[in-house]
């Protein structure tokens, strides 16, 4: 809505999580009619970075094509399961 959206430490502090995936922005983009433009989700995945970075919000990245992405992300939330 043209504006930036204002959050406190509080908020990111009351909503932690112990896992947070990253989908890096690594696979060919193709536009469907509902997704923003190329160049805005460069800029947005810059901003996302840049918030977690702020926070101090630790995250595992995930890349590669489809395949790959699904595979990591399993095998992620399985490590996490298996150590609590």
């Amino acid at each position: 809505f043209g504006k930036a959206l204002k959050l406190t430490a509080d908020i990111y502090i009351a909503n932690k999580a112990d896992l947070y995936l990253y989908l890096n922005n690594d696979v060919a983009y193709v536009q469907d009619g509902t997704r923003l433009d190329e160049e805005e989700r460069n800029l947005l995945d810059t901003s996302h970075r840049k918030i977690l970075a702020g926070y101090n919000i630790n995250y595992d990245e995930i890349s590669g094509d489809w395949e790959s992405r699904y595979k990591m992300a399993v095998q992620l939330i399985e490590n996490l399961i298996c150590k609590k």
